[in-house]
């Protein structure tokens, strides 16, 4: 086995360019957006209408392929700890209270645009309880705990018979007040009504449906296992291009197992159907192992530290790339009697102005992606790590 303490460098050129295609896919000039950047839709349109079962976009990949690069991070981080046999105890409370830390910060995230908006105008404060770093924090918690207390083996048994489980509960279990089994969203002029198990469930805990629901953090949870095994073949002893090859076969098989399951367990990210835990998966083993390959292997590296400054500080980018977008969505500028927000402000005024609505969108987000960038690479070039 390798040394633990060796850092790859493709890991976060990976989890750069991941936290780059998140902050480009949240961060839109408008919502006229081109296929790529949205996510799938599903479910039923009108009374007895055509279901919709869009396939699979590039969009949909990027929350697990960052779930995936958080299973492998931490056979890095906790992995000497699992070597030399050492007591838990210290290292359980630490995973509990970064996972804490994380999910509140992703709360608070969640809640921030309501915050604003009722101190400067008029609204009430909600408290999302669910969202984008929540799911990260219940991942990397259940991910961490799993690695530590359970072999190889244990966890490729224990990821399959959860994928299986849920399979069963969403395709035979009905929502119990009186709904349809999976797939079942119907379309309404006052908005959209899911009635399902997973549906059901949110309701029930949260009171209302929510797209990072509880029954579907489940299935993620194996993503980030995928990445705990992805992570366990990495620090091996052996050659770096059969372990790129064995990355390269294992996604082929997952993708494989994925789109047959999928013929009838449809591939939907909001669902997280294990269909889409093994999709998801199997496009995150190859993509990671073409830049192993790249950067680790070959060791073409000049091309990187754009990717490393976004990979070394990524929760940082996100959480004040969000906070900015929120604020410049909710302040307001008076014009011609009605008031405009700052966000419709900036990309009509430098995008729209020549662009049409789908490229100002785009051109608007790739500049965010470049302006963040200037101050992730001085902190990058000065050593400043912003953990949680």
């Amino acid at each position: 086995m390798v040394k633990i303490s060796e850092r790859l460098v493709s890991l976060d050129v990976f989890r750069g360019l991941t936290m780059a295609a998140m902050v480009l896919v949240e961060n839109p000039g408008n919502w006229s957006i081109y296929w790529p950047f949205r996510h799938a839709r599903w479910g039923m349109t009108g009374e007895g209408g055509v279901p919709i079962h869009e396939s699979i976009t590039p969009t949909d990949l990027i929350m697990p392929f960052f779930l995936f690069v958080v299973g492998i991070s931490l056979v890095f981080s906790l992995g000497k700890y699992k070597q030399e046999g050492a007591s838990h105890r210290a290292v359980i409370r630490k995973i509990v209270f970064r996972s804490l830390r994380l999910y509140l910060l992703g709360v608070f995230l969640c809640t921030y645009p309501t915050i604003l908006e009722a101190l400067l105008y008029e609204g009430d404060v909600k408290v999302d309880p669910m969202g984008v770093l929540q799911r990260i924090a219940i991942v990397y918690c259940a991910s961490a705990l799993i690695f530590l207390r359970f072999s190889r083996k244990q966890i490729v048994w224990m990821s399959a018979v959860t994928l299986v489980v849920y399979w069963l509960v969403l395709s035979f279990v009905p929502e119990p007040a009186g709904g349809q089994t999976l797939l079942y969203r119907q379309w309404h002029t006052e908005g959209e009504v899911a009635t399902n198990i997973v549906a059901w469930v949110d309701w029930k805990v949260l009171g209302f449906e929510h797209p990072v629901g509880i029954l579907s953090s489940f299935p993620a949870i194996v993503t980030g296992l995928i990445g705990v095994l992805t992570g366990l073949r990495l620090v091996e002893a052996g050659d770096a291009t059969r372990k790129t090859r064995d990355m390269l076969l294992a996604g082929v098989v997952l993708l494989v197992a994925g789109y047959l399951w999928g013929s009838f367990f449809p591939i939907i990210k909001d669902m997280w159907t294990s269909s889409y835990t093994l999709v998801a998966g199997g496009y995150g083993l190859g993509a990671f192992a073409l830049v192993y390959w790249i950067v680790d292997v070959k060791g073409w590296k000049g091309w990187t530290p754009f990717s490393v400054a976004y990979g070394v500080n990524c929760i940082f980018v996100y959480v004040a790339s969000h906070l900015v977008y929120a604020t410049l969505w909710t302040l307001r500028l008076p014009g011609g009697g009605e008031t405009v927000k700052v966000q419709e402000w900036i990309n009509a005024t430098l995008f729209e102005s020549w662009l049409s609505p789908c490229d100002a969108s785009l051109a608007y987000a790739l500049c965010v992606v470049l302006l963040w960038a200037i101050p992730l690479w001085a902190m990058y070039k000065q050593r400043i790590y912003i953990k949680v």
